[in-house]
């Protein structure tokens, strides 16, 4: 029993972490993994043909702002100044044939920030939208410290049965 679901994160550097790097690291750990994710430059749309062909199975991808002028004021060199290619990597993705596709944006980047805080700072109870009297809710904690052993005992003591995928591959096509 164990996790078998990787997100593979890499930064920009296309000398450290390019296409020649993937070829070799993800055929050596795809087939030990159930689900594998990547969080990594964008890709023209034969990269993303080829993350579908070694099996991957979904991309991040991550707009800083949507507003063009600050983007360009904090992408001051390489591939990232291309604004326009970066707003259309999940379009490549998707054509590429990658089925899962998730987008990120950072909020209070550009000059409009206080706009994107004060829409953020709306919902300030996680889970506890229905009522506004209640006390603050934490969302999730971020300090369990518990095996999967134990967490599956625990989901069994409950009278629950511990699935360790959500998703089967053959869903996916694969």
């Amino acid at each position: 029993m164990g996790f078998d679901s990787v997100l593979l994160v890499t930064g920009e550097n296309e000398r450290l972490a390019g296409m020649e790097y993937f070829q070799e690291i993800i055929p050596a750990i795809r087939d030990q993994l159930s689900y594998l994710a990547i969080e990594i430059q964008p890709l023209d749309l034969q990269g993303y043909s080829k993350m579908d062909a070694m099996g991957v199975d979904a991309v991040m991808v991550y707009q800083e702002t949507y507003h063009q002028p600050t983007y360009e004021q904090c992408h001051l060199r390489g591939q990232k100044t291309d604004y326009i290619y970066r707003l259309n990597t999940a379009d490549r993705a998707a054509q590429a044939g990658m089925d899962k596709i998730g987008l990120g944006t950072l909020l209070g980047l550009s000059q409009d920030w206080r706009t994107d805080s004060a829409f953020a700072a709306a919902h300030p109870q996680p889970g506890g939208y229905a009522d506004p009297e209640q006390r603050l809710l934490e969302q999730f904690a971020i300090d369990d410290n518990r095996s999967a052993d134990d967490v599956a005992r625990a989901i069994n003591d409950a009278g629950l049965e511990p699935v360790w995928t959500d998703w089967n591959r053959v869903y996916s096509g694969g």
